[in-house]
């Protein structure tokens, strides 16, 4: 028997986007988007039912995303990216989606994002290697430096700092930064 589907809200202004992510979304039947709407301005976000939301920041401006992506429910939300955008938005995300993805990527990354909201939640305590990426962090390095210097992909650093900032609630690189100098695992 299989798993009810996870619910997916999209919040997009483009018809043909639309037209086109939803099929590849319930091509499994592993999720169902269950709303589609062109901006969160007008619902209360806490009463909208969904697992993951698929956002396209045009839709609502990035000011409102970046509370929604800040708040407890950050690992639930991908970014839909029409154009490349800088660390600091992609960051603030669970998972960016590009217009460019095969239907096989968009399917792993929303797979991801599930896992990674259950893992993220099961375990409070670093690992080993989210140590060494919170130090990294700590001492400035960007997430392509990361990425690099570990030999992990960018996707692969983001989890980390995201599971990072879930289990110990920071969400700020300065805010990292003092966590790491108080825990011993950078020197000022």
């Amino acid at each position: 028997m299989m798993a009810k589907a996870k619910r997916v809200l999209l919040v997009e202004i483009s018809d043909i986007v639309i037209a086109g992510i939803v099929p590849i979304v319930e091509s499994t039947g592993e999720f169902k988007v269950v709303s589609t709407v062109s901006s969160l301005g007008r619902h209360e976000i806490s009463a909208l039912d969904y697992d993951i939301m698929i956002v396209n920041p045009a839709s609502d401006g990035l000011e409102i995303m970046e509370k929604l992506a800040q708040g407890q429910d950050r690992h639930r939300v991908v970014l839909l990216a029409h154009e490349s955008y800088p660390e600091r938005i992609t960051g603030m995300f669970s998972n960016v989606i590009s217009l460019y993805d095969s239907k096989a990527r968009i399917l792993k990354i929303l797979r991801d994002v599930l896992v990674e909201r259950n893992d993220a939640r099961q375990n409070d305590e670093l690992s080993l290697r989210e140590k060494e990426i919170l130090t990294a962090v700590a001492k400035g390095m960007t997430n392509k430096e990361i990425s690099d210097a570990f030999n992990i992909s960018i996707n692969t650093v983001m989890t980390h700092r995201r599971n990072i900032s879930a289990k110990l609630g920071i969400n700020t690189i300065s805010g990292l930064t003092v966590y790491a100098v108080i825990n011993k695992l950078i020197e000022i």
